[in-house]
């Protein structure tokens, strides 16, 4: 699993302005100063800049409190002190797209199906079907198991589970445990599980639908908008991907993300803000971007009719399972291929 899709790439420098940041704080820019190598047409006091069409390598991202992108480039040919700092939107495409990592960062084993992490403390062992009933003990968090079997029930769905571990590479089972509630597990192995926030119901990686909690997510950053950096899920990823290369290969368009996956923190603000007067938000827990299936894209807001983005996904969305569910919000779009398949480009309801 990849989610730093930016290693091995090599970006072109289309700015001519394009500054060098202080590592210590992106808000201000290098200069040259005596002692320093100078080029030819600079002198002491000038912003240091990288040249324009500079081929480089992007070796880490950071972002400031307004999750603006940053990356540190040095030159591709590998010859030179590195070059620094510098904003993102100084790259050819922007650095649109790109993902910079995921939450949990590191993983024993990444997500591939069906190996999960117990994450909740007071996960219980269940009895088979029909009834699942407890068996009065639980599975101790952070034990990385192999899911087997799923099944629904009057309670949610049900997951069959054995220990597991990784030998030179493989996954050996290490014995069946019985069922489990499914959101009580979170998909691959990783260490990072045991940390407070993946017991939250209510932390930055917990998902609602409905009102209510169906697990916590993996995460992964990426590159959206105005060059803001955006959570998506995993999941998410893989349905937005495949609708970013339709538009790409089919229509000559750049899809970006405006938002997408919302923890609840954020949405507990945005419902304060809109009880105040403010845009239209669902209540916290009850918000299509809490699941990871609802996209905010790059669309005209007024004259969508004719934006090319919009007539793009209008034309070209459904092939791929994405679906308008929003009245009045042209931008919002949901990966549902059933009812994409069903109904089209939108929903029957929704107008315009």
């Amino acid at each position: 699993m990849n989610t730093k899709s930016y290693v091995g790439k090599t970006f072109v420098v289309t700015n001519s302005d394009a500054r060098i940041r202080d590592p210590q704080d992106l808000t201000k820019f290098r200069r040259y100063k005596a002692g320093d190598n100078i080029p030819l047409g600079k002198h002491i006091g000038d912003f240091i800049t990288i040249p324009v069409m500079s081929e480089i390598h992007v070796t880490d991202v950071r972002t400031d409190p307004d999750r603006k992108v940053f990356v540190f480039a040095e030159p591709a040919s590998g010859n030179g002190a590195p070059f620094g700092w510098t904003n993102s939107v100084n790259l050819e495409g922007e650095f649109l797209n790109e993902t910079t990592g995921s939450s949990p960062a590191e993983f024993v084993l990444p997500p591939q199906g069906n190996n999960m992490t117990v994450v909740d403390a007071a996960a219980l062992i269940r009895q088979g079907p029909p009834s699942f009933q407890s068996t009065g003990t639980s599975i101790p968090r952070g034990t990385f198991v192999v899911v087997t079997q799923t099944l629904d029930s009057a309670n949610g769905q049900m997951a069959r589970i054995s220990r597991a571990r990784l030998e030179t590479g493989q996954i050996v089972m290490d014995g069946e445990i019985g069922f489990t509630k499914s959101l009580n597990l979170a998909a691959g192995w990783s260490d990072e599980y045991n940390a407070v926030a993946f017991s939250d119901q209510k932390g930055p990686n917990a998902a609602w639908r409905r009102g209510q909690f169906i697990g916590h997510k993996v995460l992964v950053r990426i590159v959206g908008l105005r060059s803001q950096l955006e959570n998506v899920t995993l999941a998410g990823l893989e349905s937005y991907m495949p609708l970013r290369e339709k538009l790409a290969q089919e229509a000559n368009i750049t899809l970006s993300i405006e938002s997408s996956f919302r923890t609840f923190a954020a949405q507990v603000e945005l419902f304060r803000i809109f009880q105040n007067g403010g845009n239209t938000a669902a209540e916290p827990g009850r918000s299509n971007h809490q699941h990871g299936q609802a996209f905010d894209l790059n669309t005209a807001h007024a004259g969508f009719d004719n934006d090319p983005v919009y007539k793009a996904l209008r034309e070209h969305g459904p092939s791929v399972g994405f679906i308008r569910t929003v009245s009045g919000e042209p931008w919002h779009w949901e990966f549902l291929p059933d009812k994409a398949a069903e109904n089209g480009f939108k929903m029957p309801d929704v107008d315009p």
